[in-house]
């Protein structure tokens, strides 16, 4: 692509523009070069269940380690805001669990009233962490699932 202007603001906000003014954005040749992007998680799971499974500070994990079918029900240290896509190349099945094991907190909902069963190729899931406006010890946040592909 022949680019006749690139803006890059602090921290991660792009916008490169060509002659007939479309904007073209590709994670492997573009962000791959900023310092300020993290590389996605390598997120290592069990078969079985996955409860409160520990995402660090990622936006994006990529699943490994299952060599059967497994379930995640929620992850720790959720923060009011936070998306987290969740990419699955483990070749297994993968539950993510409505309202399962994990602690109050970081329990994940589907928004089905169900479990989601995704294959293991490629499948995609996003959730966010959301707290209610009046949050107490009584209400605690949760991890909804946003949107999913696969």
């Amino acid at each position: 692509m022949d680019v006749n202007s690139a803006i890059i603001q602090a921290p991660l906000t792009a916008r490169l523009t060509n002659e007939d003014g479309n904007v073209t954005l590709t994670w492997g040749t573009f962000f791959q070069g900023l310092k300020t992007v993290n590389p996605p998680l390598v997120l290592a799971l069990v078969n079985g269940a996955n409860n409160d499974v520990q995402a660090k500070a990622a936006t994006e994990a990529i699943i490994s380690g299952p060599t059967g079918a497994f379930s995640i029900s929620g992850f720790a240290a959720g923060v009011n805001g936070r998306r987290l896509h969740l990419v699955n190349y483990s070749g297994q099945a993968m539950t993510i669990v409505n309202l399962g094991l994990s602690l109050v907190g970081n329990q994940i909902d589907t928004l089905t009233g169900g479990d989601l069963v995704f294959a293991g190729n490629a499948s995609v899931v996003m959730v966010y962490y959301s707290v209610p406006p009046v949050s107490s010890l009584l209400i605690p946040g949760i991890w909804v699932v946003e949107s999913t592909q696969g």
